[in-house]
């Protein structure tokens, strides 16, 4: 009842007199919906702003407004005076705490009520009444509702160990090697030990040359021009898989390289889980 006696009144044309002059609107300024990505284009009316305890949603006027939320309760309206230099997170702004100066002279803070959820309306128009439609501004809002990132996409990762027939393998561990103090002392054994490069000159197929395994632990920034074709062919195939973090391990049979991976997925936890997972990947020979 009370919104709506309020937006009467302002909605209520003044008394019968000479027409006053043309005059400047109120200028109003509501938060924008989300961080500006780039020129301004045509668009359908603004997606609701997030309305969150956590954010500063401001609205600015150079002129003294009514500023209400509709339902009624929804939200609390605090009203200073501008301009005003505010540190914090802003709605339509990113999620790193900024300095702010507002610079309208009459400020107005909409914070949402305690357990309030769901879509709402702020609705703003000057104490003096309103004179033409731009005169009224409305904008919805969606309280509890703070800006969220997309989900990350992470890669598939192939289920370890699977089923094989016996083979010869392949493998390509991607590593870090420019920086081993990333790596923890287990998964350091697997990439420099001694024994883990004996596991897998055991389980890996001879390469082209009739003497070098086909086995190689490579930075993610390695280049491979240098290879012959046919072999910078193979472990570029290698390379091009899909990885989810570092270091990664990716095991295939030398002799069908274009069959799907035994395995792409994080490098097992340490040597004996790694000489154990050679095997399974080989086919338990």
């Amino acid at each position: 009842m009370l919104t709506a006696a309020l937006l009467l009144a302002a909605l209520t044309p003044p008394p019968a007199g000479p027409d006053p002059a043309p005059a400047a609107g109120p200028d109003i300024r509501f938060p924008a919906a989300g961080p500006a990505a780039g020129p301004p284009a045509p668009a359908p009316p603004a997606a609701p702003a997030a309305l969150s305890a956590d954010r500063h949603f401001v609205v600015e006027s150079a002129a003294d407004l009514v500023v209400l939320v509709s339902p009624p309760g929804a939200a609390a309206v605090a009203r200073e005076a501008g301009p005003l230099r505010v540190r914090g997170l802003f709605a339509g702004g990113g999620d790193v705490p900024e300095t702010r100066t507002l610079a309208g002279k009459y400020l107005y803070f909409v914070t949402p009520a305690a357990g309030a959820a769901g879509p709402a309306e702020v609705i703003a128009f000057p104490v003096a009444g309103v004179r033409r439609p731009a005169d009224l501004v409305r904008r919805l809002v969606a309280i509890g509702v703070a800006p969220q990132p997309p989900p990350a996409v992470k890669p598939p990762v192939d289920p370890a160990p699977r089923p094989a027939t016996p083979a010869a393998l392949r493998v390509l561990i991607v590593a870090e090697t420019a920086d081993p103090a990333r790596l923890t002392p287990a998964q350091y054994a697997v990439v420099y030990g001694a024994q883990a490069r004996a596991d897998l000159n055991a389980r890996c197929a001879v390469g082209p040359d009739g003497k070098t395994r086909e086995w190689r632990i490579w930075d993610p920034d390695t280049v491979l021009t240098e290879l012959p074709p046919a072999e910078a062919a193979a472990w570029s195939a290698l390379m091009a898989k899909p990885r989810a973090g570092l270091p990664w391990v990716v095991a295939v049979d030398a002799a069908d390289p274009a069959a799907a991976a035994r395995y792409s997925g994080p490098l097992p936890p340490d040597a004996a889980a790694f000489a154990a997972a050679l095997k399974a990947w080989a086919g338990g020979k």
